[in-house]
Formats: structure tokens, C-alpha cells, sequence
């Protein structure tokens, strides 16, 4: 979900304010901290018995790939912050770890939809950039409709409850859009 974040915001946000090669740079390092480390990284987990699945439906084998996923969002968040990237772009890394790290503490007690609190980020930016109406309302609605797919198919596939799928994109969706609107 970041990276889909992060394409809309560079295509409908900053498309003309930064030079085309930061704009490519920026692609890269969400697609490498944000999916590329953290798969490889649960991979490796699995391949060395520490998760029992890549799926990691057990609640108890996601508190690594959250820290891994966290660490690699701070990577992230440092990096633009240092590459001067627009303040909206950091605030949408940083309200991704803020909610990544709410995950993984309620993780620790109860199974929170992480499917559905990237999906609420995406909610939040896609928000914020309609209410700006820089992004077309096919876009925002195709959005929207797509998080109510996603979180039926987690209700139907038994791999959450409506509570779990309802507080994963409440947290998304606040997290993210806070920190973009007043980092």
C-alpha cells in the first residue's frame, strides 16, 4: 500500500514540483523499504522455522516482521527527510510507522488486520489529495471500493473478524492522516 500511496501522491501531487529522477528515486526507496526488505525479510524468517508461515496467520509469528517492516520505515522517513523531500511525503512514511507500531503492540494482545491498516493509509492520502481535488473521484472511489474488497475477503477467508478488519483501517487511515496534515 505504500508504494500505491506514494505513486498517487508523486503523480497527482508533486508531479511538475520535483525533477523526474527524484521522483523515481522516491518510488525506489518506498518499493525497497516498504516491500522489497520486508518480504525478504519474512522470507528469511520463514526459511529459518522462525514464522511458521509467509502468511503469518498465527498472531504470534508477526512481532519480527513488525519490527523489521518498522525499522525499515524509519530507513525510509530518514532518508526523504534527509533528500528534502516535500513534508507530506515524510508525514505519510511517519504516520505509516506510527501505525505500524500501534499494530504491533495491539498484535501483541489481539489480531489486528494489517492488510486493512495499509489499505486505511492509502484511504487517508487518497482523502487529503481529493479534498485538494488533485485526484480524480473515479480514483478516490475506486479506493474506496477496493478497502471494502479487501476487508470482505478477510472477513470471508476467516482470517479476521469485522472488529479486526473495522480497527486495522481506523488506524490506517488516522495515523496517516494526521501526520500528513500536521507534520
Amino acid at each position: 500500500m505504500p508504494l500505491y500511496g506514494a505513486l498517487i501522491l508523486l503523480y497527482y501531487v508533486s508531479f511538475g514540483i520535483l525533477p523526474p529522477k527524484l521522483q523515481l528515486t522516491g518510488i525506489l526507496i518506498v518499493a525497497l523499504s516498504t516491500l522489497v526488505i520486508p518480504a525478504l525479510g519474512i522470507f528469511t524468517l520463514y526459511i529459518f522455522n522462525v514464522v511458521k508461515s509467509m502468511s503469518l496467520y498465527a498472531r504470534k509469528d508477526r512481532l519480527y516482521p513488525y519490527i523489521i517492516t518498522l525499522m525499515c520505515y524509519s530507513f525510509c522517513a530518514l532518508v526523504f527527510y534527509r533528500m528534502n523531500f516535500p513534508t507530506y511525503i515524510v508525514g505519510v512514511i511517519i504516520g505509516g510507522f506510527i501505525s505500524l507500531f500501534i499494530d504491533s503492540i495491539i498484535t501483541l494482545f489481539w489480531k489486528i488486520s494489517a492488510h486493512m491498516t495499509g489499505i486505511g493509509g492509502l484511504l487517508a492520502v487518497s482523502t487529503i489529495i481529493y479534498q485538494t481535488n488533485y485526484i480524480p473521484l473515479y480514483l478516490y472511489l475506486g479506493i474506496i471500493v477496493l478497502a471494502g474488497i479487501l476487508g470482505t475477503s478477510r472477513i470471508y477467508l476467516k482470517c479476521h473478524t469485522l472488529g479486526q478488519v473495522l480497527s486495522g483501517t481506523i488506524n490506517g487511515f488516522v495515523c496517516i492522516y494526521f501526520s500528513t496534515l500536521y507534520l
